[in-house]
């Protein structure tokens, strides 16, 4: 693995070459979640996992730090992006 630093590298260049979306693999810390919230201004899916390295928070959680779209095991939920 690369890092987090890495993947919000990439995340960059994927939203500069068009990306009307990101997902960026396995945040470890709500610290590094809200970092990602707030690096983007477009839609970030966000796929907490019982045994996962991201940390597991309610939809209203993800949805105030900025997470747009959210997945907890089998059961996908969403959220609007607030503008």
């Amino acid at each position: 693995m690369h890092g987090f630093d890495e993947a919000l590298r990439r995340a960059e260049r994927y939203v500069r070459a068009g990306a009307e979306a990101i997902f960026v693999e396995a945040p470890e810390s709500v610290a590094e979640l809200e970092r990602l919230a707030r690096s983007f201004d477009v839609p970030q899916f966000a796929n907490p996992l019982v045994g996962g390295k991201t940390p597991l928070l309610s939809i209203k959680e993800f949805e105030a730090m900025g997470s747009t779209r959210s997945a907890s095991g089998s059961r996908p939920s969403c959220t609007r992006r607030r503008r």
